[in-house]
């Protein structure tokens, strides 16, 4: 279909049976030089109108030098081209997008030159609808490996398992996961972990012991001892 051909026809001053043939022909035609070969069964599929009326309202257009009958094709359909005007500026199929819509000149749609601009205000598609993407970016739910926005993020040298451990414990003892708190847990871990303390280690003592902060391990009657002692008593029993 051409919007071109079919800006141009509805301006056209015709009687109703040959606007409503060339119309139809207008569906029919291509952009690059307005031609098409429809059959007169297809046009009168399209216009309701009988192959008699058809063909006799296409000779009037003719005779206008509104169509030129151009030759027939191999399956004997006849060759019309419109006799769209120099004056009629292209026009696409989807008005407003693309840098190639500027003024339509003095026939058809007067868009204006600020019809890309406007359209691309209100009509651009957001971005979750292209380039693959489906939907919008999830919350993160605390203890994820990320954070949006630069937020908390969780160093690799952390162990997720012991992580979620402790997460897990926190939430039970309805203690706020904020970014700030786990921020500072994780500096506070670090700082363990340059005394040679184990983060997962650390991690687990908290959560055996209930403690909503994270604190060096404890190798006199503390934690390390229980394991030991835990160790000893399996042996004990074989």
């Amino acid at each position: 279909m051409s919007v071109t051909a079919m800006s141009w026809a509805w301006k056209l001053s015709l009687p109703s049976t040959e606007k409503l043939v060339l119309l139809a022909l207008s569906d029919h035609a291509n952009d690059e030089n307005y031609t098409c070969w429809p059959s007169l069964n297809n046009l009168a599929k399209k216009t309701g109108l009988s192959r008699t009326a058809i063909w006799r309202a296409i000779d009037r257009l003719v005779e206008k030098n509104t169509v030129s009958r151009l030759s027939e094709t191999d399956k004997a359909s006849t060759v019309y081209q419109l006799k769209v005007g120099a004056d009629v500026t292209y026009v696409t199929s989807a008005p407003g997008v693309g840098a190639d819509v500027t003024s339509l000149g003095n026939v058809g749609n007067k868009l204006g030159a600020d019809v890309t601009s406007n359209h691309k205000k209100h009509h651009e598609p957001s971005l979750k609808h292209i380039r693959g993407a489906t939907s919008a970016p999830r919350e993160l739910s605390e203890g994820d490996n990320h954070k949006k926005n630069g937020k908390f993020i969780l160093p690799d040298w952390i162990p997720r398992e012991a992580w979620d451990g402790w997460i897990e414990m926190r939430k039970k003892t309805r203690t706020p996961n904020t970014d700030r708190a786990l921020t500072l847990t994780v500096k506070r871990l670090d700082e363990l972990r340059q005394q040679g303390h184990d983060p997962a280690a650390v991690l687990d003592q908290s959560v055996e012991r209930g403690w909503k902060g994270v604190f060096p391990l404890k190798s006199n009657g503390g934690f390390l001892a229980s394991q030991s002692s835990r160790a000893s008593d399996f042996r004990g029993m074989k």
